[in-house]
């Protein structure tokens, strides 16, 4: 089976790749599309479905690399169902415990790692300046447990490259941090429009970052 017929299969049941009920367009056809905005305008209604617009604001890649990341969300959700179905896959903790983290944390890990992950790209190739303040050095070392990230960002830096992964994983976690705790702060409900902002989702957080850094 070639691949393009395996994603034209995973696109026309949204269960198996849309997170959020209210819903974005049709992946395959965001893919497929001649039109070069078509891509990362599918992946910015994607966020804005379940409220994190934010997380993208000022940011544009190219179509040629938001493409990439459609095409790699699809395959991660292919490879996901002939392996992992079973829920033995292991991340660091339980991301299928649906008690603890909602529905589907699987998908929800897999959209936010896959669809942020070449986010860095405007940094490292300079489109969007970026500094490593102390709030991210402090992220790295307290909340993510990954020092050895900024030993390899100064590494990068020394040829004048902001790393893209790294600082992708660093802006993703920051961002969620801020937009749950701003949406929390006069109202400590954790159900928003139907969606959830509960702290169980930090450990998913970490998880996606980790993986884009």
């Amino acid at each position: 089976m070639k691949l393009s017929e395996v994603y034209s299969g995973i696109s026309t049941d949204r269960k198996r790749w849309q997170y959020y009920s209210n819903g974005a367009s049709d992946i395959f056809l965001a893919i497929t599309s001649k039109d070069e905005n078509e891509p990362w305008k599918f992946i910015s209604d994607y966020f804005a479905c379940g409220g994190k617009q934010s997380l993208l604001s000022n940011i544009q890649l190219p179509a040629n690399r938001s493409r990439h990341i459609l095409s790699t969300y699809l395959l991660g959700i292919a490879l996901h169902e002939k392996f992992y179905s079973d829920g033995s896959g292991d991340f660091g903790i339980n991301v299928y415990d649906e008690a603890k983290h909602g529905k589907n944390p699987w998908l929800y890990t897999w959209f936010l790692t896959c669809l942020f992950h070449d986010v860095g790209y405007v940094y490292e190739e300079g489109s969007a300046p970026f500094r490593m303040s102390n709030e991210y050095k402090k992220l790295c070392y307290d909340e993510l447990d990954f020092p050895l990230a900024l030993k390899y960002y100064k590494y990068r830096r020394k040829h004048r490259v902001a790393d893209h992964g790294i600082v992708g994983g660093m802006i993703l976690y920051s961002k969620l941090q801020k937009l749950f705790k701003e949406v929390l702060k006069n109202d400590r409900s954790t159900v928003r429009n139907n969606l959830y902002y509960g702290t169980a989702l930090y450990d998913l957080h970490k998880i996606a970052a980790r993986a884009i850094m």
